[in-house]
């Protein structure tokens, strides 16, 4: 009490009715006693969420009712329904103890402080507006409204008049050469207006449709009907229409790429034979007694060729007289020289005598064996019994340390040039001729040779350099001219260089 006003102070969240007595007394100890009772209710509140749902969708209008206070009894609140929709034709409801088109009702369970409305939409296919389900709290003795306004949720239409496909894509546009017959390409999408919309693809002509004969459509994948070769044919063209459930369509030309592959080889134990293509080769021979053959356009893709262990031969062919080729048989890294980027090592024997242009080449240290080109060729032997081959052409032959078998290259029209050093070993030549516009055979560090003839052949020995000497012949053998004989000394300076020439 203050002076005559009676405040009342709730406790919070409690609900009920409460007995209240007044008395009023005056100075002599008269009084008045005065009962009254004193109710308070629940606030009800109400919101939604979502507010916005699609009709075809699986997601329903959630209307939440809430209330304070004592929640040891059920409580049933009164509600005004409204809308553009129409209950039991554009959606039914869950959760309400009554409902209608106008009024509806909705019991809170004992002990439960909300209540639920769910608006299940009516999935239809009709082009229609959006259209709303709208609630508001209407009044009751038993509780007090504490959300005035009204709760509006609305049911969005998703239904919309067919529309052409705007485009189309294809998941991948590349296919490795190489390839299997109905090897997947890649997958089809398409762009549409209309949800939910399916599609089905297929080839068709006009622009675009030259390749479409190579390539088939099954569901929405495109698969290969053909073995691609990268270097035959690097792109394709087809045409490929998208067709919704409405027979509309949107078609458009499309570009397919085959991708270059590696042509990758490893050898076994066994003697093998391999070609280098026109791809980038990775060819490991391994073990064995291998044979790699290459034009010379092929060794142009940064290849790398790698004879391995055993007594390997590499074989060049084509290219042209402008064309070189450059070997060191001793670099352990690469012994070709003269090509950037591809590497080639562990060859013991080198074929060149299908290559049309210049030769150039350093052996080993082991017993080589080599053929040159049709060009003008600079092969040298180094250590070991080795054998080369000069070819067509005019070629530059240097056999070295070791006893050393040189073809100059049989009716070749061209001059040769062998040279000899001191210390080179026991030579043997084929192949030369003699005369003016011969061959040449050059000495260097010797002070005189004698030259005799051998039967068909002639001999180059070490001389004493004495005239009609008894051991005329009898030295060191350094070159052996096998069918080539009838040297006189008219041939000094012609055929034969270096030293002091003396004939039997």
């Amino acid at each position: 009490m203050n002076n005559n006003q009676l405040l009342l102070d709730y406790l919070p969240n409690q609900t009920g009715t409460a007995n209240i007595t007044l008395r009023a007394t005056n100075l002599f100890g008269d009084y008045l006693d005065y009962q009254f009772s004193v109710t308070v209710l629940p606030i009800i509140n109400l919101a939604i969420n979502p507010t916005s749902v699609t009709e075809n969708g699986v997601t329903n209008l959630v209307y939440t009712f809430t209330r304070n206070g004592t929640l040891t009894n059920s409580l049933t609140v009164n509600y005004n329904v409204g809308g553009t929709a129409t209950f039991n034709n554009d959606y039914t409801q869950i959760g309400a103890t009554n409902f209608n088109t106008t009024t509806a009702t909705i019991t809170f369970a004992a002990n439960s402080a909300t209540a639920t409305l769910r608006i299940d939409p009516t999935a239809d296919t009709i082009i229609e507006n959006n259209e709303t389900v709208t609630l508001s709290l209407s009044s009751a003795t038993t509780y007090q409204i504490g959300t005035s306004t009204t709760i509006t949720g609305t049911i969005i239409n998703d239904d919309f008049p067919n529309q052409a496909p705007t485009n189309l894509t294809l998941s991948n546009s590349n296919i490795a050469e190489n390839q299997l017959i109905n090897t997947v390409i890649g997958n089809f999408s398409s762009t549409d207006p209309n949800p939910g919309n399916t599609f089905t693809y297929s080839l068709v002509t006009g622009s675009g449709s030259t390749n479409n004969n190579l390539f088939t459509i099954v569901d929405n994948q495109l698969k290969s009907k053909f073995v691609f070769d990268y270097e035959s044919k690097n792109s394709y063209t087809i045409r490929v229409r998208t067709r919704d459930q409405g027979n509309l369509f949107y078609e458009k030309p499309l570009t397919i790429n085959i991708n270059n592959l590696d042509n990758v080889f490893t050898g076994t134990i066994n003697n093998e034979s391999i070609t280098t293509t026109a791809e980038k080769d990775i060819i490991n021979t391994q073990s064995g007694n291998d044979t790699i053959t290459s034009v010379f356009t092929n060794l142009q893709q940064q290849d790398s060729l790698n004879g391995g262990t055993g007594i390997d031969s590499l074989v060049i062919k084509g290219g042209t007289t402008a064309n070189s080729i450059s070997i060191n048989a001793n670099n352990t890294t690469n012994q070709l020289l003269n090509i950037t980027g591809t590497t080639i090592v562990g060859f013991e024997r080198f074929d060149l005598s299908g290559f049309a242009g210049k030769f150039s080449f350093v052996g080993t240290a082991g017993n080589d064996l080599i053929k040159g080109g049709k060009g003008g060729d600079n092969l040298s032997g180094g250590a070991g019994n080795d054998t080369l081959n000069g070819g067509a052409g005019a070629d530059i032959l240097i056999g070295e340390v070791g006893n050393d078998i040189l073809y100059l290259g049989l009716n070749d029209n061209a001059v040769d040039n062998v040279n000899y050093v001191f210390g080179n070993g026991a030579d043997t030549v084929y192949q030369f001729v003699r005369g003016v516009g011969g061959d040449k055979l050059n000495f260097t560090g010797i002070t005189a040779i004698d030259v005799l003839t051998s039967g068909i052949n002639t001999q180059l020995r070490i001389s004493n350099n004495i005239a009609g000497d008894t051991g005329f012949g009898t030295g060191q053998l350094l070159v052996t001219l096998s069918g080539t004989s009838g040297f006189i000394g008219a041939d000094v300076n012609v055929n034969l260089f270096g030293a002091n020439f003396l004939f039997s």
